[in-house]
């Protein structure tokens, strides 16, 4: 980078950040040295809400200014003759898009609207798509580059080493490129200190005002990151990173700066293992509770099970926690070995007793098709879900994403063909999974049927209606989220 992060003086001079709109106001009047403008953004993509800020996007948009690129982050929603009117009225060389497998057809669709309005725009795609499936990102997508992993270092040099007409561009960590017909992939990128760069760019984020989501009960919300990466090893995990931890302080800054500058009245968490070292879990919770905080939070992504303690449990209720998702996955232990789950099915009950004992909603992920599976551990995992007084559960249907340590083993043992999942159709109910006796259809039908008798059985319709005296959109949200995940997913 051109201008060094060892050149803030917050940084250097610091161990203790001093205020988050100082640091923000100095990356702001960072010189544009760098010609090329540039757009962060989202795909195209008909009915998604985006109802909170976007961190990784935020985060590479504060490694380009300090890098001396100007810079804009989009983050809403875009309609095609939106989308045309921006790159008609402005000046755009690269366009960063951000990547789910589940939004490939927008992207295509994203891509070859760029293509016909501005085909000099260089076009950069990253995200969960490229990293789940980084052989295959550029052959689904027609972009110049690609990129997996944590890109604020990786993208900064590519772009510098790239437009100084540089060939080593080609060497820099997580860049997925073409080489003639072949697609070559660079090692994944991975950022050793994630509090080099302390903030994310929320002061360019407003966080959306309202949105259709039962997993919230208050807007404006903001999520953030106490952590990145995880420490387990589950075997259909398509996250590759390894688990660091966010400075305390960096933290607590941004935690009153949303509560001063957006009015945020909800914390959101998005870490991929919550309470992965319960000694930063309890010290965060006890610093919001020092600092009069004030504002409740959930932990969307979710805690291991293994990992719920009465301790830090405890200390999360009296921060604000109110909701906690956990990855259940199966009701079966043989599965759960199978899968590395790293939790006895038997102590399931107590965890969840746990969670609440103070009074800490809990809701439940769990996967049914998973490779082998019988019907009676098809329905091992039903009763799970029936028999343990959990808030919410969600019934995905298993998808085997390309990298992961099952999908490896499934091609191996020819039960798989490479490269027979077609991520432009993925949905987490409507996979084409084949991995057990039953057909695709019949999985769906299961996912729709455990839906509803866990939704409509009188103590759970009687804690919905309770819930939506209190909380009506939340509620709402649980019957939009059955229709468009298991009725009109695609």
């Amino acid at each position: 980078m051109t201008h060094r992060l060892e050149d803030t003086p917050h940084i250097a001079a610091q161990s203790a950040p001093v205020s988050i709109e100082a640091y923000f106001e100095h990356v702001e009047r960072i010189p544009c040295v760098k010609p090329q403008s540039i757009l962060l953004t989202f795909p195209l993509r008909p009915q998604f809400v985006h109802n909170t800020v976007d961190l990784g996007l935020g985060n590479l948009y504060m490694a380009l200014r300090l890098a001396g690129y100007p810079v804009n982050l989009n983050l809403d929603e875009w309609k095609p003759e939106q989308f045309r009117a921006y790159f008609e009225q402005n000046r755009v060389d690269v366009v960063g898009i951000k990547c789910y497998g589940s939004a490939t057809k927008q992207i295509i669709e994203t891509v070859s609207l760029i293509r016909k309005i501005s085909p000099d725009t260089l076009i950069v795609i990253g995200g969960p798509l490229c990293y789940a499936d980084a052989q295959n990102a550029l052959r689904l997508v027609p972009a110049d580059f690609a990129f997996h992993g944590e890109c604020e270092e990786s993208l900064p040099l590519f772009l510098d080493r790239y437009y100084a007409g540089d060939q080593r561009y080609r060497d820099v960590e997580g860049l997925i490129y073409k080489q003639g017909d072949a697609i070559m992939v660079n090692k994944i990128a991975i950022v050793k200190d994630i509090n080099a760069i302390p903030y994310s760019a929320f002061h360019k984020m407003r966080p959306t005002p309202r949105s259709v989501n039962y997993y919230y009960r208050n807007y404006p919300n903001a999520v953030l990151l106490k952590s990145r990466g995880c420490p387990a090893s589950c075997r259909f995990c398509a996250n590759p990173f390894e688990y660091r931890e966010r400075d305390i302080e960096y933290l607590m800054e941004e935690i009153q700066y949303l509560k001063r500058r957006w009015g945020v009245k909800e914390l959101v968490f998005f870490d991929n293992n919550f309470n992965a070292n319960k000694q930063h879990t309890r010290k965060l919770c006890a610093r919001m509770i020092q600092d009069k905080v004030n504002l409740p939070f959930n932990v969307v992504h979710g805690m291991r099970v293994g990992t719920v303690d009465e301790e830090t449990v405890e200390l999360m209720a009296r921060a604000g926690c109110y909701k906690v998702s956990i990855g259940v996955e199966s009701g079966d232990q043989k599965m759960l070995d199978y899968i590395n789950k790293g939790y006895k099915a038997k102590e399931l009950p107590s965890r969840v007793g746990i969670l609440k004992k103070f009074g800490i909603e809990v809701q439940a992920f769990v996967m049914i098709g998973l490779p082998y599976e019988t019907d009676a551990q098809r329905r091992a995992t039903l009763d799970t879900t029936l028999n343990i007084p959990f808030d919410h559960v969600t019934y995905n249907i298993y998808t085997p994403y390309p990298g992961t340590e099952l999908y490896v083993e499934l091609v191996q043992n020819g039960v798989l063909a490479e490269k027979s999942y077609d991520l432009t159709s993925y949905s987490r109910t409507h996979t084409d999974n084949r991995l057990t006796k039953h057909s695709p259809r019949f999985l769906r039908w299961c996912a729709v049927y455990y839906f509803l008798r866990f939704y409509f059985r009188p103590a759970q319709v009687y804690r919905t209606l309770k819930e939506f005296t209190r909380h009506p959109s939340a509620c709402y949200s649980v019957f939009y989220a059955f229709y468009k995940t298991y009725i009109n997913a695609n």
